[in-house]
């Protein structure tokens, strides 16, 4: 049985909002390994939680971690019902430029899996962007669980066509 303690200081009446652990098979071998998502910080503005992901085998070995931004919402676990073991669309905010629109922010999403080397990109599903506009404001602020904001014609998935980009 797999028992952990961590110490942390944390509101008692926000704590179901910065902590999350689920017991789920993320490699596809057929073993449940945990998947612990830890809440580092939330930003000022449009109000950017960033998260650290983790994921540990039953006896406690780390298997790998990874960095998102608004994990339960823009960032999130899944699987596909035909497919063994899960992916993670980790997705991170960023400040971009496009020819004729300018200068804003945008939320690019890497699709994932867990490998023995940690978490490493799905071959064959590209990296994708979307520009963080009103409608796309009113989605994020209006959905209560994983938005499926790639699903949208204005997200783009080509390299060459996407804004040119840098930190956030």
């Amino acid at each position: 049985m797999l028992r952990h303690a961590w110490d942390a200081d944390a509101d008692p009446l926000t704590f179901p909002d910065v902590f999350t652990a689920d017991a789920v098979d993320l490699d596809g071998d057929g073993r449940r390994e945990l998947f612990v998502g830890v809440m580092a910080s939330e930003s000022n503005g449009i109000g950017i939680q960033r998260w650290r992901l983790f994921a540990l085998s039953a006896q406690g070995r780390p298997l790998g971690d990874v960095a998102a931004d608004d994990y339960g919402t823009l960032s999130w676990l899944f699987r596909l019902p035909e497919q063994r073991g899960c992916r993670l669309l980790a997705s991170t905010w960023e400040y971009g430029t496009e020819p004729g629109r300018g200068e804003g922010s945008y939320v690019r999403g890497r699709w994932l899996r867990l490998s023995p080397d940690g978490w490493q990109p799905v071959q064959g599903l590209p990296q994708i962007r979307r520009r963080y506009l009103f409608s796309f404001q009113r989605e994020r602020i209006a959905v209560r669980g994983p938005l499926r904001w790639f699903r949208k014609a204005v997200t783009c998935t080509t390299p060459g066509a996407c804004p040119t980009s840098g930190p956030y």
